[in-house]
């Protein structure tokens, strides 16, 4: 059946980034329309170690601790409901109906609304090459106290500009082993992103989160390679 993006009530999940993610309502009917793969990454601070469940079925190998993100798992497309739940007790700690669109690759986060509850957040990662020699890394702000926005500079250039809470950036080409610079809006305490992060022919995410409302700590994933 050929897809078509209208089935899946498809919405944008992080500002100014178009994510074939979408909530629906859970009387929808699932939908299968061939597999996506998925990297769960659990971002939220003193949360319990996590497990993700598609329609029950638990998909990572491993509890996913906070920071961390699980191996690449493949999950079926179409719509369906998607699960963060506490290791061990099984818990559901974040539940949504969504829609994953057919034969991508996606970030999922669990993440935190400004009020508190948790959520789950979805991006489509980029999967183009980068220049030789060089990575593609795009930003993504989780750091709900830093209300101010996050700026990134590569020595003295800047590649984002007070980059809002739940925003994520493009992709930027960088040097492998070049340091970057993070700081929150109005504030002198600088996050420095180490260059060894970093590995020529591979796309990452930083993404952010508070260590105060001045300052922010990063957080690596890998998006290809």
């Amino acid at each position: 059946m050929k897809y078509q993006i209208k089935k899946y009530c498809a919405s944008i999940l992080l500002m100014g980034v178009a994510i074939f993610f979408g909530s629906c309502s859970k009387e929808d009917p699932v939908v299968d329309e061939g597999v996506s793969q998925l990297r769960v990454i659990n971002s939220v601070d003193g949360s319990a170690n996590q497990d993700f469940y598609q329609a029950n079925n638990k998909l990572n190998t491993s509890p996913i601790i906070y920071g961390a993100s699980s191996t690449t798992v493949s999950a079926r497309a179409g719509l369906s409901v998607l699960e963060f739940r506490a290791a061990g007790s099984g818990t559901v700690t974040a539940s949504e109906n969504i829609a994953i669109a057919p034969n991508r690759i996606f970030s999922v986060y669990l993440t935190k609304r400004t009020d508190g509850s948790l959520q789950i957040t979805g991006i489509e990662n980029d999967q183009n090459a980068p220049e030789a020699g060089k990575s593609k890394v795009r930003f993504l702000n989780l750091a709900g106290l830093a209300t101010a926005g996050v700026t990134v500079t590569d020595g003295s250039t800047a590649l984002v500009t007070g980059l809002a809470v739940r925003g994520a950036s493009s992709y930027y080409q960088v040097n492998p082993g070049a340091n970057l610079s993070a700081v929150v809006v109005g504030s002198a305490d600088v996050t420095v992103i180490s260059g060894v992060e970093f590995v020529a022919g591979k796309n990452y995410t930083v993404w952010f989160d508070n260590v105060s409302t001045t300052k922010v700590k990063y957080f690596v994933t890998l998006d290809r390679g």
